[in-house]
Formats: C-alpha cells, structure tokens, sequence
C-alpha cells in the first residue's frame, strides 16, 4: 500500500469518526427539544406572538359553567309553573283582585321588575361574557358583576316574579322569598367556598364589597 492510498484511508477514518461524533450530538441535541417541548406542554400551550417567536401560555383552570346553579333554575322555573296553576285553581282565586286598576298595577309593576331581571340576565351573559371567563378560570368582578355577585340568578328570580305579578294572585307573591331563602341555604354556601378555595384574598375582598343577590353596590366599605 502507497503512501497515497494511506493517506485516503486515514482520511476516511476522520470522516467517520467526525460523522459518527456529530449523529451523536445530532441526538442529544434532539433528545433535549424533545423533553423542553414536553416540559413546556405540561406547563402551558405554545403559541406565536406578532414577531414568530415562540410564547408559553398558561393553560385556564376553567370554573364550572352550571354546577348546582342549574339545578337552581331549574327549581324555580318548576316552582314558577306550579305558582302559576295554583294561582288559577278555585282554592286560591280570591287572591287574583277584582279592582281592575288594582290588576293593571299588578300587570305595570311585572313589566318593570321583568325588564330589569332581563337587563341583569343579559348583561352578565353579554356583556361581561360569563361562559368565556368561567372556561378562562376568571373571577369576574366588572360591569353587573361590581354591583352583585350573581346577577344571573338576580335576574332570573326577578323574572320568576314577574310572571306572578301578570298571574295576579297576590297569595303567589310569597314565592320570591322561598327562592331567595333556598338561594342562601343551598347555592351561596357552595359557590362561596369554592370561589374562596380558588382565588383566597382576592374574592375574599370581592366578597366584601359586593352583596350576594341584591344588584347595589355596598355602600359601608371604604
């Protein structure tokens, strides 16, 4: 063997050598992106910003959209048919005021109490779009949501009223305060340890400054 050929031969060797050190850098370097993205995947989603530049955002601890509180609903709407029928059954008819001015009082004051109860309704849905920030894992404490912290069921409460202020059976009117009680008994119990266990201070502050059902803001805390 020449002194040519040697030289071709050790020279092939380096080549392998150099190409068998960078596969391996190659896979360590592969290795390590693999298991970055996959830290990166169990912290937050990857997304781009405006430059192309790669940005982690933290993943939402979504609050539940219903829980209990469709049960709530759907008790009072129950609650408000049943009113309704018995408003109009023989047993209870002496309720429903023969004056005719004293019924068009009854049909006036539920226009106003149902507008207001649709207002409240529609604005925490709406306009401080409820069903975004509860999957976004908001606490929600702008608009309505400054003034009471359930205007949802606010809303629907005064619009149970309404239907019984155009039903006009003055004995149904005690219907709003049953609502209200189980409201207290069974949702605010609930709902308040749960937001409490979640955000601590910052709803404990919320809590303060805001009343439970009753759209006005407190007015005692400085």
């Amino acid at each position: 063997m020449d002194e040519k050929e040697i030289k071709e031969e050790l020279k092939g060797e380096i080549i392998e050598e150099k190409a068998e050190e960078n596969s391996k850098e190659t896979e360590a370097e592969i290795n390590e992106a693999a298991e970055t993205e996959e830290k990166d995947n169990a912290e937050g989603d990857t997304a781009s910003d405006e430059f192309g530049d790669d940005v982690v955002v933290s993943k939402a601890r979504p609050l539940p959209i219903y829980g209990k509180g469709i049960y709530f609903v759907l008790l009072i709407l129950i609650l408000t048919i049943a009113a309704v029928v018995l408003g109009h059954m023989n047993m209870f008819k002496s309720g429903i005021p023969s004056a005719k001015w004293l019924r068009y009082t009854y049909i006036f004051l539920g226009l106003l109490v149902g507008f207001f109860g649709v207002s409240l309704y529609s604005n925490a849905i709406n306009e401080e779009e409820m069903v975004f920030n509860l999957r976004m894992g908001n606490l929600i404490t702008t608009g309505v949501y400054s003034k009471t912290r359930n205007p949802v069921y606010s809303g629907i409460i005064l619009m149970s009223t309404a239907v019984l202020f155009f039903s006009g059976n003055v004995y149904m009117y005690v219907l709003p305060f049953i609502e209200v009680f189980i409201l207290f008994v069974w949702i605010a119990p609930y709902e308040d340890n749960m937001l409490r266990e979640r955000f601590g201070e910052e709803y404990d502050e919320y809590r303060k400054k805001t009343h439970f059902i009753l759209p006005n803001k407190k007015t005692d805390i400085k």
